[in-house]
């Protein structure tokens, strides 16, 4: 009986710890539940309080505005919306920082940002005696900003090709090209400097083909100036100076228009002269103004191996005789001299690829030569140049920079001597020692530079001169009275 009690005593006790145990762990199931349970609520408010945080900052740098609703939760809305206005706030600054960028707007207009062709500066108009300004020398700028032609090539085929204005060579001695082939609507642009306000007279050098008379206008800064009648005077070909009168002009840069009225009108130059109210004759000072100290050149020897005046050529003819050699592009004739009754040599180069020269040998000498002559160039440009050879090696050679003449020294280096004007005849004068081979260079009289200077070559003879233009340049250039003697 006591086994078998406490047999069943064991059993229950055993059933306790069982249901013991089992309350602990349904105790520890509900606890853990609870706590999962809370830390997965923790959870969701975190991860929603973080969801839009990306979408604030990246807003302000792309276009998400359209897409904004989509990415917000529907419950925060109300707690989103005050946020997003306060971060472009300190994007204004941003907005205001590139508005300086309408300061460029001064920048000049079509017609005030052409440059004056060929220097790129305005012409400048002469405070006495004439300025010339040749119509081919009309601004850059292209069409409808420095000139308007109804046609896009250069019919002429010289001179500016890669335009549209028709430029041909002249046959009028007053100058190397011409704009031809002009019709109604046509116009030009010429930006001028003006040094000094005041009456200037202006004279138009053109031809007209038509039966009765021409007209063309003249504009400064765009306000008519009046308009100019042409004669016909029988074909493109022939032309006439012709004055509009007196026109009061402001000091300043302004731009003068030749606007085209009329058929078959072609245009040679423009001219200022600024002595309106003076007699007719007009001499005109050149820009060569030596100083007193100068020397003058020695008295001629007359002891002359050549001696061309050009008055015995025919005109359009070249000069005969083995002596001479011409190069093979280029127009090389001889002419009525502009400005003056003479006739003279005439060398227009219209090829920028090559050189156009024109070269008289002699017989050889030792000793002082002296070249002389006149010379005339058409541009103020450099490349036009006068030398003095042995053979094939230059002793002298005197060339331009734009508004200078100057001379290359042995070391191939130019070096200044004075300035020059286009259209202006100067009398030069080179006196060569080929015992020390230096040279000095005598302008209208006077010596310029500073003292001798050195042959570019070791040359012991003369005998040839030389003259012509080199590299790109398209231009002309008149010479006359050359003469070459042994002092």
């Amino acid at each position: 009986m006591t086994s078998l009690s406490q047999r069943h005593v064991r059993a229950g006790a055993i059933r306790i710890e069982y249901l013991i145990a089992g309350a602990i762990c349904i105790a520890l199931l509900i606890g853990m539940t609870a706590v999962l349970v809370r830390y997965s609520r923790m959870s969701a408010r975190f991860t929603t309080n973080r969801t839009p945080q990306p979408i604030e900052r990246f807003e302000p740098s792309g276009p998400v505005e359209p897409d904004q609703p989509q990415g917000q939760p529907q419950a925060q809305p109300p707690a989103q919306q005050p946020q997003q206005p306060q971060q472009p706030v300190p994007t204004p600054p941003v907005v205001v920082a590139p508005q300086p960028q309408p300061q460029p707007v001064p920048t000049p207009t079509p017609a005030a940002s052409a440059q004056a062709y060929p220097l790129g500066e305005p012409k400048v108009i002469a405070t006495e005696g004439k300025t010339r300004i040749e119509a081919e020398n009309y601004d850059l700028g292209g069409e409808k900003v420095s000139y308007h032609d109804t046609t896009a090539e250069n019919s002429g085929g010289t001179y500016r090709t890669n335009e549209g204005v028709d430029i041909s060579l002249s046959q009028d001695p007053e100058g190397e090209h011409v704009v031809t082939d002009m019709h109604p609507g046509e116009w030009l642009n010429f930006t001028i400097r003006v040094v000094k306000s005041g009456p200037y007279a202006v004279s138009i050098r053109a031809a007209s083909a038509g039966q009765g008379p021409a007209q063309m206008r003249v504009l400064f800064n765009g306000k008519n100036a009046g308009t100019l009648k042409i004669a016909s005077t029988g074909g493109e070909k022939n032309f006439v100076t012709t004055t509009r009168g007196v026109q009061n002009l402001v000091a300043g840069d302004q731009v003068m228009r030749i606007e085209i009225l009329s058929e078959g009108l072609s245009l040679d130059w423009i001219e200022f002269d600024a002595d309106a109210k003076a007699p007719a004759v007009v001499t005109r000072p050149t820009a060569i103004v030596p100083q007193p100290t100068q020397p003058s050149p020695p008295p001629s020897s007359g002891n002359y191996i050549v001696n061309e005046t050009f008055k015995d050529i025919a005109l359009g003819q070249r000069p005969v005789g083995n002596e001479w050699t011409w190069s093979a592009t280029g127009s090389i004739t001889v002419q009525e001299a502009p400005g003056a009754p003479d006739r003279v040599l005439r060398l227009v180069d219209a090829n920028r690829a090559s050189e156009c020269y024109v070269r008289q040998g002699f017989a050889a000498h030792k000793g002082m030569i002296t070249w002389h002559g006149r010379v005339r160039f058409v541009s103020a440009l450099g490349g036009f140049g006068i030398s003095l050879f042995d053979a094939d090696k230059s002793a002298v050679l005197i060339r331009t920079t734009p508004g200078e003449i100057g001379y290359e020294d042995k070391d191939g280096k130019w070096q200044r001597l004075v300035r020059f004007e286009a259209n202006t005849w100067y009398d030069l004068r080179i006196d060569a020692d080929t015992n020390s081979q230096t040279f000095r260079l005598y302008v209208n009289n006077a010596a310029v530079g500073d003292g001798l200077g050195s042959f570019r070559n070791n040359v012991t003879q003369i005998d040839a001169w030389m003259a012509g233009t080199s590299g790109p340049l398209t231009s002309t250039m008149f010479i006359d009275e050359v003469k070459v003697e042994v002092r």
